[in-house]
């Protein structure tokens, strides 16, 4: 069985780290963090937070996937979230998409403009 905990357990980010550290069947999404745009008071405790919990996880790109709650969000300031994050290429499409994309058993061949 796998479990995703939602806005990355928000505001319990170190028993959420916690979770993820020992259980490979868990995995967290980075969404509903915020309402609209973030404020630069608030995105700066948000990085500091999941900075916090990828170096007690580990490897981000394992448990972690992106999301925003659009239509309430936009994509734009989660991108920008996640670039701030300053995690290596690989671990950025793993949040990105991949870990998703395996997580829901996904069949990326058939998605319109694959090759």
């Amino acid at each position: 069985m796998r479990f995703v905990i939602c806005h990355l357990g928000n505001p319990w980010f170190q028993d959420t780290a916690e979770v993820l550290y020992k259980n490979d069947n868990v995995y967290a999404d980075i969404s509903g963090l915020i309402l609209g745009d973030f404020t630069y008071e608030f995105e700066r405790y948000l990085v500091t937070r999941v900075k916090d919990m990828i170096a007690y996880m580990g490897n981000p790109g394992r448990q972690l996937m992106f999301g925003t709650d659009w239509p309430l969000v936009a994509m734009g300031p989660y991108v920008k979230f996640l670039d701030s994050l300053e995690v290596s290429d690989e671990a950025w499409e793993h949040i990105a998409w991949q870990t998703a994309a395996d997580l829901f058993k996904i069949d990326l061949s058939k998605l319109v403009g694959a090759t």
